[in-house]
């Protein structure tokens, strides 16, 4: 158990925002809700997943919806609404929030919204990357329901949604945060300290946490900062480039896109290409496949800042660094849920692992 100062939760919007693979929310969002905590004049806590009893309770709390929607409209009391109600539905307080993904605002939610009511974080969260929807978490995976499902809007506008699985949860969240005007706080997902040490994905808040101090130290020494990044997850830099086409498009709750990366300097001829549903789904580079969910595509341009899809613009220089998914994906074949959005794509083949397709 440990406080999380300013500067932990600096590095843990930017760590994580990487590590969301272009989603989990803008990472202007993210530090939004650092300065908000800040003024709170609160220290959260963080804790470790084998520090929390088995019987105790926990639950995710998130925003939900387009990250564009997200970043244009704010963010704050949507999550406590959310968890409030959530509270109310259930009958009981709960004792540990935790993050639905990792992301540069997604990751913070929690944290910002434990700050407010007095409540610890765990370390973990669903994923250990970002994703466009429920039944891609390893809540799915590891059977804890969706019901009950709370959504808020700032306001008084709320929801509470009662389904069997994750898939028609979805579904129905979805066309009520559309209703909300694309975006929303949620809660959900309740687990005791044993599922949630069996199920959840461990660690995410620190690893997040030291890539973001990875990155501000290489800065400030002005040494490479992708290398070391590479080498600790054992990833690949599939290009750097200027942005030099992006096209996207909001509908259905969702953040449907495209950009085109011109290779510069050794990368000079190549061209790569990244199509996303929120988070990075499938890049090519010269029409051959280099990197697939749930494995991560991620952005960061070349002077070091970490960027999501909400983030990008064309004429940016940036990196695009893929990294294998957590173990955990590949032990429950989760491409699975992943492969109706590929199709969409075009692409109607199986999983192949980031080590395979750059060999």
């Amino acid at each position: 158990m440990r406080k999380l100062n300013y500067q932990n939760m600096v590095d843990i919007v930017n760590g994580a925002g990487l590590l969301g693979a272009g989603g989990g929310g803008s990472i202007k969002s993210g530090l939004k809700l650092v300065d908000e905590i800040a003024d709170l004049n609160v220290e959260p806590t963080l804790v470790n997943i084998n520090e929390v009893d088995d019987n105790k309770k926990i639950a995710m709390v998130a925003g939900m919806g387009a990250p564009k929607k997200l970043l244009e409209s704010g963010f704050n009391k949507e999550g406590i609404n959310a968890l409030e109600l959530f509270e109310k539905t259930i009958g009981h307080k709960l004792d540990y929030l935790i993050p639905v993904e990792t992301g540069a605002f997604n990751t913070v939610v929690p944290i910002y919204t434990g700050a407010v009511k007095g409540l610890p974080i765990v370390d973990a969260d669903g994923a250990g990357r970002a994703v466009p929807e429920l039944e891609m978490l390893m809540f799915h995976f590891n059977d804890i329901l969706p019901s009950p499902f709370a959504i808020a809007d700032k306001e008084k506008n709320a929801a509470v949604v009662y389904t069997e699985n994750s898939y028609d949860c979805e579904n129905i969240a979805r066309n009520v945060i559309a209703a909300l005007g694309m975006s929303g706080g949620v809660a959900s997902y309740e687990m005791d300290g044993k599922e949630c040490k069996n199920g959840m994905i461990p660690d995410t808040v620190t690893i997040a946490e030291g890539v973001g101090a990875t990155i501000r130290e290489a800065k400030k020494n002005g040494k490479d900062f992708i290398k070391p990044l590479i080498e600790q997850f054992k990833g690949y830099e599939l290009l750097q480039g200027k942005i030099i086409d992006m096209t996207i498009e909001t509908r259905e709750g969702f953040d449907f896109g495209r950009y085109t990366i011109e290779g510069t300097g050794s990368y000079k001829g190549s061209t790569l290409i990244v199509d996303y549903k929120n988070e990075n789904m499938l890049a090519k580079k010269e029409d051959k496949i280099v990197a697939m969910v749930p494995d991560l595509i991620c952005t960061i341009s070349l002077d070091g800042q970490p960027l999501t899809n909400a983030d990008l613009e064309t004429g940016l220089e940036i990196a695009v660094l893929g990294f294998p998914c957590h173990s955990k994906w590949r032990k429950v074949n989760g491409y699975k849920v992943f492969k109706h959005v590929m199709e969409k794509l075009g692409y109607d083949g199986d999983y192949k692992t980031i080590e395979d397709l750059n060999k």
